[in-house]
């Protein structure tokens, strides 16, 4: 738990608040080409009279000018979108690391006679209802993998409630799906994979609660943006109800 609990403050809060800046100032960056289109429409329908373009390389001609326009104001704030996904690129592998290292650590408890102290530990030093952590916990640990998993998702679904594109939809199916899966295997995998798998769950949802505050955002230099809310908490529980009232 402090393990999980010192690499979230150490790295993968810093890589979250970092990619909640790029999405900040991209965003902004979106707000602020879509006040240019007008312009740039206005001057290549210019060009095309003087030059006697057709409709095909003006519209080519106006992609080109606009995506220099964005590319533009990407390094000008240092935000390119590949770095929104930083955050994945590491927590995904350490995940997967630690899941199999404690994995392991069990069976080596389990199957080594005698087995280190340090490993052998494994079998008496949990706690509340799994003092072994060699051994599954079949019903509470999933349950509130489940109930912390779904949580995340729910409340990044009802930040933005309204019509979805169909691929909004099929991510936040396949979430759910994953989350089912993974609270599944975690009554078969030994209590020290699914604790660990429970508190970095938990880390992660108390780590974007704090990153919706407006109070935060500002103070880890996260930029306002348009669609930023000033009552995050409160616009979810309203959308919650209207998705039971519909």
């Amino acid at each position: 738990m402090l393990t999980t609990l010192g690499i979230r403050s150490a790295v993968v809060l810093p890589l979250a608040v970092h990619q909640n800046q790029v999405i900040s100032r991209l965003a902004n960056i979106h707000a602020e080409v879509g006040k240019l289109v007008p312009e740039l429409n206005k001057e290549v329908n210019i060009a095309r009279a003087m030059f006697k373009w057709d409709e095909t390389q003006a519209k080519k001609v106006f992609r080109k000018q606009l995506r220099a326009i964005h590319h533009g104001f990407v390094i000008r704030d240092n935000c390119h979108p590949l770095k929104t996904v930083l955050l994945g690129l590491f927590q995904i592998p350490v995940w997967i690391i630690f899941s199999i290292s404690l994995r392991n650590l069990t069976f080596m408890s389990q199957n080594l006679e005698p087995a280190p102290e340090s490993i052998a530990g494994l079998k008496t030093e949990g706690f509340l209802w799994f003092p072994d952590l060699t051994s599954p916990d079949a019903i509470i640990i999933p349950i509130l993998i489940l109930f912390v998993n779904m949580a995340v998702t729910e409340i990044h679904a009802l930040r933005n409630i309204g019509k979805q594109s169909s691929l909004q939809k099929i991510l936040l199916y396949s979430s759910r799906a994953i989350i089912i899966v993974v609270a599944a295997a975690a009554t078969v995998n030994p209590s020290s994979v699914s604790f660990y798998w429970l508190c970095s769950s938990t880390f992660g949802l108390g780590q974007n609660m704090l990153l919706m505050i407006p109070k935060v955002r500002r103070m880890l230099r996260i930029p306002s943006t348009a669609k930023e809310s000033s009552t995050p908490f409160r616009d979810i529980a309203t959308n919650f109800r209207k998705r039971f009232n519909r």
